[in-house]
């Protein structure tokens, strides 16, 4: 399916008649797994992050139920349940651990059907096209977050991620640009009708 086509699909399947989209984006993980709430305006057609988090959930050796408890409780907040229209998840595989396969999973779920939030299953392959070749990816995810937010997110958005480790800043930043990239190519994501990520994907 090219750019396009989603886009106009987007546009026709959107519930949402509101001017911002309220987005939450995830790079899935039981340690370090980074979060970023951001705000979209349909009107002035402009992306701005306004809070960005580092969850743990456990480790290697937590228990994969207790793990899904811990998670179920983070999404379970206010923030994500009364404020996000739609989430932008990265799809795990490849050489990705059983443990994180099953995060993702368990996350979709919540989000699909305990919450009713639709949910965009991101490609990684699309965020590193736009890497730069001579950038190795944790240096080019850290530098282009940091200048996203520095160009669109309050003074403390950046103290708080000035804060974090190095790979924290990692998983930020992928969270981050996984929106980014999106908006880049279809230029919006309206997807806040039920069941619009299903059928992008088929």
């Amino acid at each position: 399916m090219n750019n396009t086509t989603v886009a106009t699909q987007l546009l026709k399947l959107s519930g949402c008649q509101e001017r911002y989209i309220n987005i939450l984006s995830i790079d899935p993980g039981y340690t370090n797994m980074g979060a970023a709430w951001l705000i979209y305006d349909r009107h002035l057609k402009e992306l701005c992050v306004s809070d960005i988090a580092i969850w743990n959930v456990g480790n290697k050796k937590t228990k994969i139920s207790n793990i899904m408890d811990s998670i179920a409780d983070l999404l379970y907040r206010d923030n994500v349940r009364d404020w996000v229209h739609v989430c932008i998840l990265e799809k795990q595989g490849g050489m990705a651990q059983k443990k994180v396969i099953r995060v993702e999973q368990h996350i979709s779920t919540l989000l699909r059907y305990g919450l009713n939030i639709p949910v965009y299953m991101y490609d990684a392959r699309m965020r590193n096209k736009s890497k730069p070749k001579d950038m190795k990816t944790p240096a080019w995810l850290t530098t282009r977050c940091r200048e996203i937010i520095a160009s669109r997110a309050q003074q403390g958005i950046m103290t708080m991620f000035n804060k974090l480790t190095a790979k924290q800043k990692t998983d930020v930043g992928a969270a981050i640009l996984q929106v980014e990239t999106l908006f880049d190519k279809i230029e919006l994501l309206a997807a806040v009708a039920v069941g619009v990520a299903d059928q992008l994907q088929s």
